[in-house]
């Protein structure tokens, strides 16, 4: 078996011998490098980004920074830093950091050579095949049936919604591969099994439903390549473990006509057979889900060998609200007939009605990588005061809410509506199935401040916003930057940080530059080091 990887780019010798983070100092479009080791900060020289894709298709390793690069570690020694490469800012180094995707290169007996796993969905099977470069032929190694391999009923499975109420999966999404690790030496390869399509209304869209380990090996006979596949855990393990309680008791005013002597229109409160909403009462929602699996990472000292990435959230909405009206003298007694007649000139003034609501919403994020773990949480708490002057007339509210999230945000909004009365449901847990699988929402919420799940392929954190929706696109907004997650632990604190918004809409899409290097475990964020934009490690 022949060798398709250029010995100079990935083995005994480093042709780019400059590493540390990589960065620019905005608005500079100019790449600067930070040796992290007290040696100065220089500019990249001349072949910083040569081989990337979009500049030489031909490669899949060019030297380019990484945000979440993956080692490349075959054991060679570090060769020789000559005075000239010290004298420039440069380092010799026996591995590298590498791209992490379906193109990654594995070392195979004596030989290096640049392979590609990758999967296609045909007649109900996922088939998955490997193929040398981009020339060669794929070959198929393994298949799975999407209807029985992952766990996954589509006649049965349900969705999350933002209120925990749930609805069935009209159709089978389509599979995908996301490539979440590899050994140094590229010969055994992590992969999630996805769910793809439909990613804008459906947060589950990228949730994974497997987790696929691949062996590259050298036939023993022939020593061409060959490939074996492993499905070592399916939605049940990767979903984690869905819980939702939900109640409550909506009334309404019922009017109840109190005759002579007292010739009076009384108004109660009352539930209603067979209504759900009300002007009165109360209701909360509690959800919770624990051990979601976003990322795995090879670990020998995890169990098993592979360290997992979960998220842990805890959602509640909870709703009350008090309805009255005063009595109303809508007719005068007739002491003489014993009746109630209509007064003179008409009815006197109906009386005010008043209503005091409040809601209360509260999301908490917790993420685990190990013994590490990452929280935050956004709150809001409203209180409303609406009342009408009588018939006909018309509502007016005061408002006041407190607003509150992890990293110290604060705020407090108050305000007039003039809009209709709060109303209650009366939520129950009857369509709630603990025995069937919920895929989960993306993980983000919005309720005053907004916040939201930060992933990347080896690392995780958390972004909060005070108020993401009011700048556009390519606009700053105000953001708590939460310590950066990784398998070396948490790194840095929570640092308040304007952070650049890319996308419109009402899903979040905004930039998070931050880096983690796996050769020496350092993380950091553009938040650590203000004025920055980081690229990653090289």
């Amino acid at each position: 078996m022949s060798s398709n990887w250029p010995v100079s780019k990935i083995e005994a010798i480093d042709p780019f011998p400059f590493h540390g983070m990589v960065y620019r100092i905005l608005p500079s479009t100019s790449y600067r490098l930070d040796p992290r080791d007290g040696r100065p900060h220089i500019n990249m020289p001349p072949g910083y980004l040569l081989g990337v894709i979009s500049a030489n298709p031909g490669t899949y390793h060019g030297y380019a920074a990484h945000p979440a690069g993956a080692l490349w570690d075959i054991g060679r020694a570090d060769p020789e830093t000559t005075p000239e490469i010290e004298a420039a800012g440069g380092r010799s180094l026996g591995r590298r950091l590498v791209s992490l995707s379906s193109f990654h290169p594995a070392r195979i007996g004596d030989r290096t050579v640049q392979v590609q796993v990758y999967a296609v969905q045909s007649a109900g099977m996922l088939q998955l095949l490997w193929q040398l470069g981009t020339g060669g032929a794929a070959v198929m190694f393994a298949e799975y049936n999407v209807s029985t391999s992952f766990g996954i009923n589509w006649a049965t499975i349900r969705t999350e919604s933002s209120l925990g109420l749930a609805s069935a999966v009209a159709a089978s999404p389509s599979y995908s591969l996301r490539a979440l690790d590899t050994s140094p030496d590229g010969a055994r390869r992590l992969f999630g099994v996805t769910l793809a399509g439909n990613a804008a209304s459906n947060g589950w869209a990228t949730s994974m439903v497997g987790l696929i380990e691949v062996q590259l090996s050298a036939h023993p006979e022939t020593g061409e390549l060959q490939a074996s596949a492993e499905l070592i855990r399916t939605a049940v393990d990767l979903l984690g473990t869905y819980t939702r309680s939900a109640s409550g008791v909506a009334r309404s005013l019922v009017t109840i006509v109190q005759g002579y002597p007292t010739c009076r229109l009384r108004y109660e409160a009352q539930e209603i057979p067979g209504q759900i909403t009300g002007t009165d009462g109360s209701s909360i929602i509690s959800r919770t889900r624990t051990n979601y699996v976003v990322g795995a990472l090879y670990d020998a000292g995890a169990p098993g060998g592979i360290r997992y990435l979960t998220v842990n959230y805890v959602e509640t909405d909870e709703r009350s609200a008090s309805h009255s009206k005063a009595d109303w003298d809508w007719q005068m007694p007739d002491s003489e007939d014993e009746a109630c007649v209509a007064w003179p000139g008409g009815a006197p003034p109906e009386p005010p009605r008043i209503q005091s609501s409040a809601h209360h919403y509260r999301f908490d994020l917790t993420l685990r990588c190990g013994d590490h773990e990452v929280s935050g949480w956004i709150d809001n708490a409203v209180t409303r005061s609406a009342s009408a002057p009588g018939t006909g007339g018309t509502i007016s509210k005061v408002s006041e809410s407190v607003r509150t999230a992890s990293g110290g945000f604060e705020q407090v909004v108050t305000g007039t509506e003039s809009t209709g009365w709060d109303t209650i449901t009366a939520y129950d847990n009857s369509d709630f199935d603990p025995a069937a699988v919920y895929l989960p929402q993306a993980v983000w919420r919005s309720s005053g401040p907004l916040i939201s799940l930060v992933t990347r392929r080896s690392w995780l954190s958390i972004a909060v916003f005070g108020d993401y929706y009011t700048g556009g696109v390519g606009e700053k907004a105000d953001c708590w930057w939460h310590p950066l997650l990784t398998p070396a632990g948490a790194v840095g604190g929570i640092v308040k940080h304007p952070i650049i918004r890319v996308g419109a809409g009402t899903t979040p899409d905004f930039r998070y530059d931050a880096a983690y290097n796996p050769m020496t475990g350092e993380a950091i964020r553009d938040c650590d080091v203000p004025g920055w934009r980081v690229e990653g490690y090289i």
